[in-house]
């Protein structure tokens, strides 16, 4: 205690002029100075000070993390270390003395002689010194008073910066970058052992500071080594990668370039890791920009190797469909916003991925069926209703925004193909909704996005509607009147879409074949007129005009003789010589035959036609 006071003592007749007191008496911004200009010429003065504050610290904070005493210690015991080589080649290589302008009328043995004096005294202050650390380390604890810790305390981050300087000066820490230079150049080695122990020198030094990744040549090492020849040598760049992008968010948008192109990887193994990332990513960086393209790449993988698409399908249960610890409303909004946008961004809108990713959780049990997966079976259908009610709210919401907003009507497009998805997959936990979305079968289309609400509306209908408990019959005369209302005014992809949904209603639910034999009887005499008015007259004007409505009956008929069985004695009332199939073929063919334009679409009604 008494050789701690007194080395304390030894320093405070200094204290005036340190830099780490002077003029403020904020102690943490003048270590921060000290630290941050990392003089060298002042790095002996005050080494003894951030020693001592350093201590300090460590002493003050061992109670709280009993970890900090072995950190004392090693402290201690480095410092001893040093302290006694630098005595040794004091002893062994001691400074010859220099002649300067001021000692002109000195003997060298003079010189030499005060040279001695100065070695001696720096000899006798490095044998204090490791006294005074030797007894600080004999002892376990020491009173933080002693230190003057009350007016040395400085703040963790202080504490670390200060450990940081102090490390800047061994030999280690200036020799750094060849050190890591030398690991660098041996990853371009042509053995692959050692490519590979490299990669785990890396990684070992990385976790010791994850911003070395940010380091220009770091980069280019570890890119050449993510398109490495040997697989093992790929693998463990992408795990020395992935251990750290995800606690550094600026890191994450360096390396998911490289990163995101090993998901097409020949190694399985490869693979896998990259895709267990890259879902981190989105588990743990919901800000990240890239998460609707990372969705569209895990989609690609769906139909990869057997075990490749478990995990995909794995990785979307866990990112789509696992309720996280007391989320709120926001957290399910979120999971709903990323499946519409991943939705929105499939190319060519083909989403059949989803519908085999549900279909893998929810395919009906069987006598291997165990508990738990009926426990899975049970939650991801309670999951899926949530989202089902969270997409039916924001389509209401988007309602009255779309029609200014062009992005809030494709908003609202993906929502509604979204929840035409989940009906496919799970159609009884749409049906509730119904006759909620039947009143968008008569908006006003304008624009493409508009089309599109009425086919994902019309086909969503068309699967849920049978599911209806006690629909009534005014609602689904009103779908019947929509359905012939949009066969007669939309293009072909709405008039397929509501001719099946049609064929649904009546078949399954109505029975009401009168309605579709009126509109099979529309179209059949405008082809039948047209075929002719051609005949006896090909040169007249008024058929150029006709032809839209032409390919329309053609395209019609043929949907209606798909969906229905006119022939059948229920919905049979044609009273014709010969089956509607038979007549419908004939006039068909007739159109087939025909050099007019329009007929190029005949072979496609043709084989609507023939069912059997």
């Amino acid at each position: 205690q008494v050789l701690v006071e007194q080395w304390t003592h030894e320093n405070n007749e200094a204290e005036d002029t340190c830099p780490l007191f002077k003029d403020s008496e904020n102690k943490d911004t003048n270590i921060e100075g000290v630290v941050e200009r990392r003089d060298t010429s002042s790095l002996t003065e005050h080494l003894t000070d951030l020693q001592l504050i350093l201590l300090a610290f460590l002493v003050e904070h061992s109670d709280v993390n009993p970890e900090l005493v072995h950190a004392r210690r090693f402290y201690l015991g480095q410092w001893i270390r040093d302290a006694q080589i630098t005595c040794e080649q004091l002893v062994k290589h001691p400074p010859k003395a220099k002649k300067v302008e001021d000692d002109v009328y000195k003997t060298e043995e003079e010189l030499q002689e005060e040279q001695d004096s100065k070695v001696k005294e720096q000899l006798e202050k490095l044998e204090k010194k490791k006294e005074l650390l030797k007894t600080l380390l004999q002892k376990d604890i020491i009173k933080p008073s002693a230190l003057k810790s009350q007016r040395w305390s400085v703040s963790s981050s202080n504490a670390e910066r200060i450990a940081q300087f102090l490390a800047a000066a061994r030999s280690l820490s200036i020799n750094f970058d060849i050190y890591l230079k030398k690991i660098l150049i041996e990853l371009q080695e042509s053995a692959i052992g050692l490519r590979t122990k490299a990669m785990k020198a890396l990684a070992a030094i990385i976790s010791a500071d994850p911003n070395l990744l940010h380091r220009d040549d770091m980069k280019m090492g570890v890119h050449g080594r993510l398109m490495d020849q040997a697989a093992s040598v790929r693998e463990a760049a992408v795990d020395l990668v992935g251990r750290f992008i995800l606690d550094k968010p600026n890191l994450t948008l360096q390396y998911y370039p490289m990163l995101s192109e090993r998901i097409l990887d020949k190694g399985i193994a490869v693979r896998k890791r990259v895709i267990k990332i890259l879902r981190d990513i989105c588990i743990q960086q919901p800000s990240f920009p890239k998460l609707t393209e990372i969705g569209i790449k895990l989609i690609r993988r769906i139909n990869d190797e057997d075990g490749i698409r478990e995990l995909v399908a794995k990785v979307f249960m866990d990112l789509w469909f696992t309720e996280r610890h007391d989320e709120s409303r926001d957290g399910l909004i979120k999971r709903v916003v990323s499946i519409t946008e991943t939705v929105a961004a499939s190319p060519d809108q083909n989403c059949e991925w989803f519908t085999l990713l549900l279909n893998q959780y929810l395919k009906p049990g069987d006598e291997n069926t165990t508990e738990k997966d009926e426990e899975q079976r049970t939650r991801i259908t309670s999951q899926a209703q949530k989202m089902v009610n969270c997409l039916v709210d924001s389509v209401l919401k988007l309602e009255n925004f779309s029609a200014d907003n062009p992005s809030n009507s494709t908003r609202l497009v993906s929502c509604l193909h979204t929840i035409y998805l989940f009906a496919e997959a799970m159609p009884h936990i749409v049906a509730r909704h119904a006759t909620t979305l039947h009143p968008y079968l008569n908006m006003k289309c304008s624009q493409h996005s508009d089309y599109l609400v009425l086919y994902h509306v019309t086909r969503t209908l068309e699967i849920t509607l049978p599911l209806m408990e006690h629909p009534s019959d005014e609602f689904l005369a009103s779908i019947e009147e929509d359905m012939i209302s949009m066969v007669m005014r939309y293009g072909q992809m709405i008039v397929q879409a509501c001719v099946s949904c049609l064929g649904v209603v009546i078949n399954s639910m109505t029975h009401n074949y009168k309605l579709a034999q009126d509109c099979f009887k529309k179209f059949i005499i405008c082809l039948t007129q047209y075929r002719k008015s051609q005949a006896s007259n090909p040169d007249d004007p008024d058929l150029a005009s006709q032809k839209g409505l032409v390919i329309r009956s053609l395209f019609t008929v043929g949907l209606l003789c798909q969906h229905f069985e006119f022939d059948r004695g229920s919905q049979n009332s044609f009273k014709l010589p010969t089956s509607v199939q038979n007549q419908v073929y004939d006039i068909l063919m007739c159109f087939a035959g025909s050099s007019d334009e329009g007929t190029g679409f005949c072979p496609y009604f043709v084989s609507q036609c023939s069912r059997g």
